[in-house]
């Protein structure tokens, strides 16, 4: 598989006042060195897309991840899903917020959803993401996934790759 090309050093989240959250406190976050730059850049960098059509992420959370996808690729129209239980602070709001703050509110579309049902008709997205949502999703089948249509299924170490370490 071709490696995606696209530049995205210079696009930094969050610097408009955003509020994409974490599962740890802010300054743990940020001491690390931004976590989740680095795991969403290895995560876009494996896509074999040109930027001109659709992707869908399931499981967007705070939309960090599609939104950075409306920022490396200007054609892009994203749209996130995401059940948005009550344990996390996301919701549908939060992300459209970002994405306004952002520059990217006209090309993002976020709405409640299953991943278990998605509601979308065959052949509507050139790429589907998911990021840190596996500990959410209970027997997933990769093969499962192939047979219903979907092409080159992976899931993607991003350990190595954004730290150098399984560590």
């Amino acid at each position: 598989m071709k490696r995606n090309q696209w530049k995205q050093e210079n696009i930094r989240l969050g610097t408009h006042g955003e509020d994409y959250g974490s599962w740890m406190s802010n300054p743990v976050f940020y001491i690390i060195g931004g976590i989740m730059e680095q795991v969403h850049r290895v995560v876009l960098s494996h896509l074999d897309y040109d930027g001109q059509e659709k992707i869908l992420e399931v499981g967007c959370g705070s939309g960090a991840l599609i939104i950075r996808a409306a920022l490396t690729w200007s054609k892009a129209k994203v749209i996130g899903i995401d059940y948005w239980g009550a344990v996390y602070t996301y919701s549908k709001a939060l992300c459209e917020k970002n994405a306004v703050s952002e520059g990217v509110a006209s090309r993002c579309v976020f709405q409640h959803g299953d991943a278990k049902q998605l509601d979308f008709p065959d052949e509507s997205f050139d790429v589907v993401i998911s990021n840190y949502v596996y500990h959410n999703v209970m027997g997933a089948d990769m093969q499962k996934l192939r047979n219903m249509g979907y092409q080159d299924v992976r899931l993607i170490d991003t350990a190595q790759e954004a730290f150098g370490s399984h560590r």
